[in-house]
């Protein structure tokens, strides 16, 4: 092989390194993140010193638990108490006067079930 073409190689790795070992010398001194990781997995008590409580699996639950609960809470008051007659009532007659007439004859039916000692229920 020529030693022509060899050469600008040699000369860009050895550039490379330079500039590698230069940057290692002034930026080096900072640890990764995976070394401050590895740390905090031989030591947990490192771990507990974190001043960011959102850090943690813990903090981040923590501040995740509104939108979450907010998620599977009651939407309306019919599912917070599906055996009340005023709320199937009112949402019966929501369904109706919306012009959903099937799911007013659910929520009624299942309403005169739920509530059968409503007199107006019965109707």
């Amino acid at each position: 092989m020529d030693t022509t073409y060899l050469i600008p190689f040699a000369i860009a790795g050895a550039i490379t390194a330079g500039v590698w070992a230069l940057a290692s010398m002034f930026f080096g001194d900072k640890e990764s993140r995976t070394a401050e990781r590895l740390k905090e997995l031989r030591d947990p008590r490192r771990r507990k010193d974190a001043k960011d409580e959102n850090a943690t699996v813990g903090g981040m639950l923590k501040a995740a638990a509104p939108a979450i609960s907010k998620a599977i809470q009651p939407k309306n008051e019919l599912e917070e108490n599906p055996e009340d007659p005023d709320a199937i009532k009112t949402v019966g007659g929501l369904y109706l006067q919306n012009g959903q007439l099937d799911d007013a004859e659910r929520i009624l039916s299942d309403g005169r079930e739920a509530a059968s000692d409503d007199e107006e229920m019965a109707i």
